[in-house]
Parts: structure tokens; C-alpha cells; sequence
């Protein structure tokens, strides 16, 4: 297998993964601030 393929893959997963999260914080400080319920699921 190529390294750097395989080192490039990781550093894309990583940066989706943190995306995510970062979005779902996002979404729930805005569902807090509002004074919404927090969905657990959907976001």
C-alpha cells in the first residue's frame, strides 16, 4: 500500500470527524441559547 495514500486518507477522516463534531456543538449551544429541546439523534 502507498504510505502517503494511507497518511492522506487519515488526515481527511480526521478533519471530516472534527467537522462533525464542531457542527453538532454548533447545533446544540444554538438548540441551548434558544432554550429548544436537544435532539440527541439527527444532527
Amino acid at each position: 500500500t502507498d504510505g502517503s495514500y494511507m497518511n492522506r486518507m487519515m488526515k481527511y477522516h480526521m478533519s471530516g470527524y472534527i467537522g462533525i463534531q464542531i457542527c453538532r456543538i454548533t447545533h446544540a449551544t444554538i438548540f441551548y441559547i434558544l432554550g429548544l429541546p436537544i435532539p440527541s439523534s439527527g444532527l
